[in-house]
């Protein structure tokens, strides 16, 4: 897909409505969406981005993580806005951060400001702490997994700031530098270690039966 406009809930599940590569208007079905967040550290910019697991299986039987949006933001509280908004835009129930990071010097007590900014605004996110958030080389195993099994569904007509990055990432390099491929190997970490999808039961309607046309 090109672009992802809105996320809708849609018979116990998402529809993503959006343009895909040719340019059309196009729908996909998702079962979930998560996000994952890197905090700003002075250096670099806050950045966030947000997945969803398509429906449908690929050729190889493995259900794609489709890019919905990302953005990036160098002020904290311009970030849990902007990323507050896009949450809400695209359904996204959980949120993986790095909580090591309110004790790190410089931009510190992030993860505690923004559970407090979702809860003054009375948001249903789900705050967690990613998993093996300080296992660079894991994150990096586990997008070498995803690209091995076509899961990894990034859009290809335009450049965004997730390829940038990922394009100019090698073994040798400073991951400090690449704040997106963070907040991409905290979704894929939180994916695979909580494999259950995660449902806001009152933001889904009631399942019920459609027809494979109304997939498409």
């Amino acid at each position: 897909m090109q672009r992802i406009d809105t996320v809708q809930p849609y018979a116990g599940g998402y529809i993503a409505h959006g343009i895909n590569d040719g340019g059309a208007r196009a729908q996909v079905m998702l079962t979930e969406v998560r996000a994952g967040v890197q905090w700003p550290t002075g250096k670099y910019p806050g950045y966030y981005l947000i997945l969803g697991k398509r429906a449908q299986k690929n050729e190889l039987g493995f259900n794609p993580l489709l890019f919905l949006c990302e953005g990036e933001e160098p002020l904290p509280q311009n970030l849990y806005q902007r990323l507050t908004d896009d949450l809400s835009k695209m359904r996204a129930i959980a949120v993986y951060a790095d909580r090591g990071a309110d004790r790190s010097v410089g931009m510190s007590g992030c993860y505690t400001d923004f559970f407090d900014y979702l809860g003054s605004r009375g948001l249903s996110v789900q705050l967690t702490p990613a998993p093996s958030a300080t296992d660079k080389e894991y994150g990096v195993v586990l997008m070498r997994e995803h690209v091995k099994h076509k899961t990894l569904d990034l859009p290809t007509v335009r450049m965004t700031i997730l390829l940038g990055q990922l394009k100019q990432m090698s073994q040798d390099s400073d991951y400090e530098e690449f704040y997106a491929f963070h907040a991409l190997r905290y979704l894929l970490a939180g994916f695979a270690k909580f494999q259950e999808a995660i449902v806001d039961w009152m933001m889904v309607q009631p399942a019920k039966k459609i027809s494979a046309a109304a997939w498409t």
